[in-house]
């Protein structure tokens, strides 16, 4: 810090200090003693050049102090008198992503404080036509000056500078994803992704797993968990006790071990090596390389075993007809084989059953009262009737596929029961390399050799 007198200690008088980077000057305004002379602009102008302050001086504040000193005959202390400018930093094209977009995960809070571990993603999903933050354009700099008028050289803007990559559009103000996906930051690169790639199993590391594109997942889908896909899922393990559902196909490198309740929902088709206790539903088809064990099993397409698939103990529902090596296995309970029908319209119809049986307990109750009510019993009874016609015509029109097929290519065990369309048979003894049809002159299941 520097100092100057503008008088006499006897006069009015303006000490002045300036700042360590010469940014700002401060003036302490002293008032005059005795006779001596009161302060003036012009003893505060000369302190002003002797200390060679050129730059942001600040008139106002030191006309108002001047006046306040000569009238309260008192010291006014650390006015700021001058102020310099500071130096515009350059700043280079850039993306600011908006916060929670630099947040990796998404960590959901139960009612009672804990963490929801199933529904928590450490991954980052967008929307289609989301702003994921704001594109600005390169801004030039501008040099600064300090109170004494020299030059402070601008510098560029230390930031880190994102490139827009797959998926995003950034031509206008914002940045916009062009897809629903993952979001992600590869270094200085980001991008929309449309494949989510999980590197690991789906369990409590990566929690539920809701993506709108397709899915590749490296390891096991745990017990518990659920992965929804808007396109397709490939999976290089297994599925567990586990749900997955997916508007595309399924492939699995090996199979599913569902020990009973899991749930395989898939619009598409599905490849796989095993299905055991599991209920999977395709509406294209299924193909099964070695073997399906005491699982539910639905499609609207073709059920196709490998060279030695077998099935065991399982309810099948494949409208277009089965593929397969054995169809059975000694010392097993057998399977039901249903062809010919959509396993959809036969749900429908098992719905409307049940519903029709808990209307007739519903009557039945009101019936037993001391004062049934005959109004309501005759309007539900009506409905009831109308439902058993509903059920006949559907039974009737369950066939949708007549020319179905189930083709055993090595034993079609004893006790398989065979059903297709509303035709039905138990087979009485084993048969080898056959062909199960519908007589459709005689309406009976005819077993021939496969020609």
């Amino acid at each position: 810090m520097t100092e100057k007198n503008s008088a006499e200690r006897s006069d009015g008088y303006v000490s002045i200090e300036i700042s360590e980077d010469k940014m700002e000057a401060y003036a302490s305004f002293h008032p005059s003693t005795g006779e001596g002379q009161k302060l003036s602009m012009g003893q505060a102008k000369a302190a002003i050049e002797a200390n060679n302050i050129t730059n942001g001086i600040i008139e106002d504040n030191i006309v108002q102090s001047i006046e306040k000193c000569n009238k309260d005959l008192h010291i006014v202390n650390n006015v700021l008198i001058a102020r310099g400018y500071k130096p515009l930093k350059a700043s280079p094209e850039h993306i600011n992503l908006k916060p929670e977009f630099f947040n990796r995960s998404k960590t959901i809070i139960k009612d009672n404080g804990s963490v929801d571990h199933k529904e928590s993603s450490p991954f980052i999903m967008v929307k289609k036509g989301e702003i994921l933050g704001k594109v600005f354009s390169y801004r030039a700099g501008q040099n600064g000056t300090n109170v004494l008028g020299e030059t402070i050289p601008f510098k560029s803007k230390d930031m880190q500078i994102f490139k827009a990559g797959e998926n995003l559009d950034a031509s206008g103000e914002n940045l916009v994803s062009m897809v629903f996906g993952r979001f992600l930051v590869e270094g200085d690169q980001i991008s929309v992704t449309e494949v989510l790639e999980i590197g690991t199993d789906v369990d409590y590391h990566t929690g539920n797993i809701s993506f709108a594109g397709d899915v590749v997942i490296e390891g096991v889908i745990h017990d518990g968990f659920r992965v929804a896909a808007g396109g397709s899922i490939q999976c290089k393990k297994i599925i567990k006790n586990a749900e997955v559902l997916s508007r595309g196909d399924l492939d699995l490198a090996l199979g599913i071990k569902g020990r009973g309740n899991a749930l395989v929902r898939i619009n598409g088709a599905i490849t796989t090596k095993f299905i055991e206790q599991g209920n999977v539903e395709s509406r294209a088809g299924i193909t099964v390389s070695t073997s399906i064990l005491s699982a539910t099993v639905n499609t609207l397409g073709k059920l196709i075993m490998g060279q030695k698939g077998i099935i065991v103990t399982s309810k099948i529902i494949a409208e277009k007809g089965i593929e397969v090596f054995n169809l059975g296995r000694e010392n097993c309970a057998p399977s039901s084989i249903w062809c010919g029908i959509s396993f959809v319209e036969n749900r429908k119809l098992e719905h409307l059953k049940t519903r029709h049986e808990v209307l007739l307990e519903k009557i039945s109750a009101l019936q037993k009262k001391s004062d049934p009510p005959a109004n309501l019993i005759e309007q539900m009874a009506s409905t009831a009737e109308n439902q058993v016609k509903e059920i006949e015509k559907m039974e009737n029109e369950i066939c949708t596929f007549e020319d179905a097929r189930i083709i055993v290519h090595g034993t079609l065990y004893a006790g398989t029961e065979l059903k297709i369309g509303k035709y039905r048979k138990i087979v009485e003894k084993d048969e080898k390399r056959v062909s199960v049809s519908l007589d459709k002159e005689n309406l009976q299941l005819v077993i021939g050799p496969i020609l």
